[in-house]
């Protein structure tokens, strides 16, 4: 690379041609090698010399001097080093036109521009390079205030600026203070300043004095002299250092007070900056809880948004098995469709031979209509009812049909009736009409693939309802569209089971529609051979079976411990060793924890199974029903518990052998309100010899069981109470519960007239009440008869404390009245009466004080009989008859009732407020009586608005009394009459349309035509 300099004139002679000197050319050569960058030059042997005068250039000495300062041995080394990651740009002014460009032969790596300019005013903008070097002295700049004011301009903040001062002495001390301050206006932030002179290091003390904060100070006649000056540094002038020191205290003072002014200024700018430090703080928090508000609602968002979507797949899942019913179904109609076109002519060919028997069928009913009416005035009803009290003195299960389907349905029973009976009439009577009754009932046949029952209207509703081959296909598609498909832990104890029934009851595990399941099976050491055997034989051929052989046996408990031992699901269901599950069971659970994953128990209708296979007895259970558990395990089979809750409560407690699963819900529903039912037929119970379900007290052990198990219920609950056996009722429970506090209850009876139905009323009250502690609230609704004044003034001789009658003259409006009583009662417990009652159980207002004092309970009820002691009320369901009905309407006092309802205390949703106790703050929570409705319903909306809060309403066998109903209002016999009840039926309709549809205490597979809980085929 050549390199020739082009210097301007000499400074002393003006000459503008010279010769290279070798030894300072050689210098600056050095100099550059020093940075490890390769010079070529021009005549090396040459040296620099002006040709006039022959004088060494000073301005090449300079040049030497300000490459010797600021290059690689001079503070510059480090400015470049430490800015090689970035180009540098270097700008030189040269208005003189004295100094080269020696740095122009920085590599293009470091160097991204290098211009030169004479202008004053240069076209760069602010802040623009790293090096700016004022080539010239300052005696040759014709403006130096412009031009190192431009110099500090187009300076990037905190780098370099070199430039040199005058180099004649007397220049620089020709004025008393030396270089002016204003020379340098504006250049006081500059990092550094690089100086150079010739005439020694006193030169630094001008340059301070004209403002400069640091500066470095090279000698030209000590090459290797640099003065580093401090910040700030002030010397005194030299001619007049007193004066100096004074200005420089003048000033110091006037800075002070300057920077006292700032430095309060300063604060007070740190106390708003506090104060809007805090206001931020405060309005971050704020912020931040906004935020959170915010995330959560978010959250809540996303979880409703899945919870949709799921709700929208099982839509989807259902519509879709809805349609391919429907499509089974249709196929089905019309193959049922094709018969019924062949039938159709035969049909039309008997009617007339029909129509022709018409007649004489109708004369035969009228005959057996006026024998029946014979019949039940006749000895034989009398014997009928001694032959129910013997069977359930016998512990026989009563099946409560009505009576004449009961008789006429067996030709046996017929005869046998021929043959007791003294009246021979009545029974030539029966014998003739039973055939007749038995010819008109059509026989249903089981559809292919549908189980078989001898019951007539279970066959029909197993037709309608249970699934066939196809459906079950189906039900395996729709199982693979599941958000949700958890693994169900099936708990079998097996010890010494029949081969056939162990089989069966493992194979129809294998036959679930429902894949994710395993099956956990513990020997209990059974003695026979082939139960190992055949567990071997299925755990090999199915890796879903788990199998564990206890060394001992340890009776049901510990062996259901073993098994749940290997569950590893999220659930676990119990089977028997002998039972079915039906193949839709685990699919149906699965369905049911996709609508609900909160679920934390799921139980199932049930039935039984015989010998011959053929089904039996389905129970068709309510929902969740707290109480009529404590009467009962009646949820029992198929139970699924989560089998984290399960651990968490210890599993089954050994103790209990024979109701473990009775003791084990009793303790699992203290933990969770997550109950569901499949109001489904799910379980097939084997009968057999050895099995509960053949003789209810085959295991005798399990009745102490579970009256032990009950008994650790009310301490847990601190419900403290007894426990007691329903009377020839095996493994049905009463549960009489300790008074804490002997409250005052009001009685409250709305009356008009019928004095001598008033009279026994308030006779049967006073005479037989045990409870130490009533009032009797009498209101008395425009009665006109003299008698009825007569009874009145006689109680309230008689009961001066206990009795009380207040006179209500509006028309009959059943709610206002109680709600006008309840404000003249000053009792905690309130009995609605009606003045038709009349008292048998002497403790009755003790057994309702009982239960009401309970904070879960809301209205207590009971039972209700006519005087020839059937059923008038035994818990009211909803839905019969359109709105409510009484349930086992017309029954024998001495029934059982549908699995025992009658005489076991179970929640209905609503009883009557013929008799019907709740606590004040119950009522007045929930607004007292519905005026609206002004006869009837209004208990039922009453029992309704309290369930609405919360509590359960419930029913009491024990608690007996005779109801003469509808003595006092009569019927709805005229138009006006029937008019309030159908606006009463449609405000029923309106507001509790739900409730009214599927009632939580009553099985929708039950009907709601008849009040018998019959199935709805």
């Amino acid at each position: 690379m050549n390199y020739s300099p082009t210097i301007g004139a000499c400074s002393c002679c003006g000459h503008t041609k010279f010769t290279f000197s070798t030894v300072l050319w050689q210098s600056l050569i050095d100099e550059w090698r020093l940075a490890n960058y390769e010079v070529e030059y021009i005549n090396r042997q040459q040296g620099l010399k002006c040709e006039n005068c022959q004088s060494s250039l000073r301005t090449m000495a300079l040049a030497s001097a300000i490459m010797k300062c600021f290059g690689y041995e001079g503070l510059f080394q480090d400015f470049v080093l430490t800015e090689q990651a970035q180009k540098l740009k270097v700008l030189e002014i040269n208005e003189a036109g004295q100094l080269t460009r020696y740095l122009a032969k920085i590599p293009e790596h470091v160097l991204t521009s290098y211009p030169e300019i004479d202008m004053i005013q240069m076209p760069f903008q602010d802040g623009s390079f790293d090096l700016v070097v004022h080539s010239d002295t300052l005696e040759h700049v014709k403006y130096p205030i412009k031009a190192l004011s431009e110099c500090y301009r187009v300076l990037k903040p905190g780098k370099f600026l070199a430039f040199t001062i005058p180099m004649v002495v007397d220049r620089l001390t020709s004025s008393r203070e030396g270089l002016s301050p204003s020379y340098h206006a504006g250049a006081e932030d500059i990092n550094s300043v690089l100086v150079y002179t010739e005439y020694g290091s006193d030169a630094w003390k001008h340059v301070i004095k004209a403002g400069f904060n640091e500066c470095r100070i090279f000698s030209l006649e000590y090459p290797s002299a640099q003065v580093l000056v401090g910040v700030k540094l002030v010397s005194a002038y030299i001619d007049n250092v007193d004066e100096q020191l004074r200005v420089f205290e003048t000033t110091l003072l006037s800075q002070r007070q300057a920077l006292q002014t700032q430095l309060k200024q300063a604060q007070d700018r740190i106390e708003l900056l506090r104060d809007n430090e805090q206001r931020s703080h405060s309005q971050q928090q704020q912020t931040q809880a906004e935020l959170e508000q915010a995330r959560s609602q978010l959250q809540q968002t996303q979880t409703e948004l899945e919870r949709l979507q799921l709700q929208l797949q099982l839509n989807q899942a259902e519509s879709k098995q809805a349609q391919l019913q429907l499509q089974l179904q249709l196929q089905q109609t019309q193959a049922e469709l094709e018969q019924a076109r062949s039938q159709l002519q035969q049909t039309q060919a008997n009617l007339e031979q029909m129509r022709s028997q018409l007649q004489r069928t109708r004369i035969q009913l009228e005959q057996s209509q006026t024998t029946v009416r014979a019949m039940q005035t006749s000895k034989f009803w009398q014997l009928r009812s001694r032959w129910f009290d013997l069977r359930h003195a016998l512990g026989i299960v009563d099946d409560d049909r009505p009576l004449l389907k009961s008789i006429f349905s067996q030709k046996k029973l017929a005869n046998k009736a021929k043959t007791e009976t003294a009246n021979s009439a009545v029974s030539d009577s029966l014998t003739t009409v039973a055939p007749r009754l038995e010819d008109v009932q059509p026989s249903v046949e089981a559809l292919a693939e549908i189980p078989q029952t001898d019951d007539l209207n279970y066959q029909k509703w197993l037709n309608k309802n249970y699934p066939t081959k196809a459906t079950l296909r189906k039900m395996a598609e729709v199982v693979e569209i599941f958000a949700y498909k958890p693994i169900i832990s099936l708990v079998m104890p097996v010890y010494n089971t029949p081969e056939r029934y162990l089989r069966e009851a493992i194979e129809s595990v294998l036959s679930q529609v429902y894949p994710y399941w395993e099956l956990c099976i513990a020997d209990d050491a059974s003695e026979d051979n082939r139960v190992r055997e055949i567990l071997e034989e299925y755990s090999a051929k199915d890796s879903r079976i788990k199998v564990v052989f206890r060394t001992e046996n340890g009776h049901i408990s510990r062996c259901s411990n073993s098994a749940l031992e290997l569950a590893t699901g999220d659930f676990i269901a119990l089977l028997d060793h002998d039972d079915l599950l039906a193949p839709h069971a685990l699919y149906e659970v699965a369905l049911l924890l996709n609508k609900h994953p909160e679920a934390d128990m799921i139980y199932s209708d049930e039935d039984k199974i015989d010998d011959s296979g053929k089904l039996q007895e389905p129970f068709f259970k309510p929902d969740w029903c707290p109480d009529t558990f404590l009467s009962g395990m009646y949820t029992c089979h198929l139970g699924v518990y989560r089998r984290e809750l399960v651990n968490a409560i210890g599993g089954f407690r050994v103790g209990y052998e024979g109701s473990q699963d009775y003791d084990l819900v009793l303790r699992l529903t203290e933990k969770t309100e997550n109950i569901f039912h499949i109001p489904k037929i799910l379980y097939h119970w084997r009968i057999h010899s050895e099995s509960a379900a053949s003789v209810a007290d085959v295991k005798p052990y399990a009745v102490v069981a579970a009256e032990k198990a009950l008994a650790d219920a009310l301490q847990r609950r601190g419900e403290p109470g007894r426990v007691i056996r329903a009377k020839h009722l095996v493994g049905k429970y009463t549960i009489r519960y300790e008074i804490t506090d002997y409250q005052l209850v009001s009685i409250i009876i709305p009356t008009k007239d019928l004095g001598e139905t008033l009279d026994r009323c308030l006779t049967s009250i006073f005479a037989k009440s045990v409870y130490p502690n009533y009032e009797v609230i009498l209101i008395d609704n425009g009665s006109q008869e003299e008698y009825t004044a007569k009874v009145i003034a006689k109680w309230q001789e008689k009961e001066t404390n206990r009795f009380s009658c207040y006179r209500l003259d509006v028309p009959f409006n059943f709610s206002k009245i109680n709600n006008y009583a309840v404000e003249q009662a000053k009792g905690d417990y309130l009995l609605f009466l009606n003045n038709d009652i009349e008292v048998i159980t002497p403790d009755w207002i003790n057994a309702m004080v009982e239960q009401a004092q309970r904070p879960s309970i809301g209205a207590v009820g009971a039972l209700l009989l006519y005087p020839d002691n059937t059923v008038q009320h035994a818990g009211v369901v909803l839905g019969l008859g359109g709105v409510a009905g009484h349930s086992h309407k017309y029954y024998l006092a001495s029934s059982s009732g549908y699995f025992h309802r009658l005489l076991t205390i179970n929640n209905y949703s609503a009883v009557t407020a013929a008799c019907l106790m709740c606590r004040r703050e119950v009522f007045e929570a929930v607004g007292g009586f519905e005026e609206q409705l002004a006869v009837a319903f209004n208990d039922v909306d009453l029992c309704l608005k309290i369930l609405e809060r919360g509590y359960r309403n419930i029913y009491l066998p024990h608690v007996k009394l005779y109801h003469y109903e509808s003595k006092t209002r009569g019927y709805e016999d005229t138009p006006q009459k029937q008019a309030r009840f159908i606006q009463e039926i449609d405000y029923m309709k309106k507001k509790w349309q739900r409730l009214l549809e599927c009632d939580p205490c009553y099985n929708p597979n039950l009907t709601k035509n008849r009040e018998d809980f019959s199935i709805d085929v």
